[in-house]
């Protein structure tokens, strides 16, 4: 890979520190950063030593193999997220927008970046995309559930309760109103039938099966007079 899709140690640093700060306690933050640290020089050691002697010699799959592994352990980090989105019918749940526009961004102009090279770089272009259109489609996601579920938040906030709390809301997450309509209809005609059929209340307008002719069998000719 060209040296501009690389991610400096920095990243990996900062990124580590602001993951993990917010909820671990100084002493164990410090020594999980300062281990992961090492890790990270070990690694980055070790793999020079291991690949640069193939490279010299002209065998560049090493260096693809590892651009490969780098690119799908990074999009494997984005597998949940449309499961979970799907699950609420849209709704994006614990992710904050200010972080995946700026790491958008970063994607979009590490794109640009790799595009006005001279050669552009397969891999690093491919994982740059990837991650630029599913963080566009979260985003995207999030707007179009805002915008079908406003009238039901409208609601939920005149009536003074969150999404979670509100039942039409409930409802409408678990996909109970996709069809109220078609339900309500059914319901109107069921009830309609019922009214019509009341148990213990028989219908006597409308003679049963055999008593016709039985009354008529029975009945005697009366004599003129």
């Amino acid at each position: 890979m060209a040296p501009q899709t690389s991610i400096p140690p920095v990243a990996n640093i900062l990124g580590t520190i602001g993951t993990i700060c917010c909820k671990w306690r100084t002493y164990t933050t410090t020594l999980l950063v300062v281990t992961l640290c090492a890790l990270y020089a070990g690694l980055q050691i070790l793999l020079v030593f291991l690949i640069r002697p193939p490279y010299h010699r002209g065998l560049s799959w090493p260096v693809t193999l590892v651009g490969v592994i780098a690119t799908v352990l990074l999009i494997t980090g984005y597998v949940p997220i449309p499961f979970e989105v799907w699950k609420r019918r849209g709704r994006v749940v614990g992710i904050d927008f200010v972080f995946l526009t700026i790491d958008w961004l970063g994607a979009f102009f590490s794109l640009m970046a790799i595009a006005t090279q001279n050669t552009f770089d397969i891999l690093g272009g491919v994982m740059y995309i990837m991650c630029a259109t599913i963080e566009a489609g979260i985003v995207v996601s999030q707007v179009i559930w805002l915008i079908r579920t406003r009238v039901i938040r409208q609601r939920a906030k005149e009536a003074g309760k969150v999404w979670e709390d509100f039942p039409e809301a409930q409802a409408w997450q678990e996909n109970r109103l996709r069809f109220s309509h078609r339900r309500r209809c059914a319901d109107a005609e069921e009830e309609k039938g019922t009214t019509n059929e009341s148990p213990g209340v028989e219908d006597t307008s409308i003679p049963k099966q055999g008593e016709g002719v039985v009354e008529a069998q029975g009945e005697k000719p009366t004599a003129e007079v």
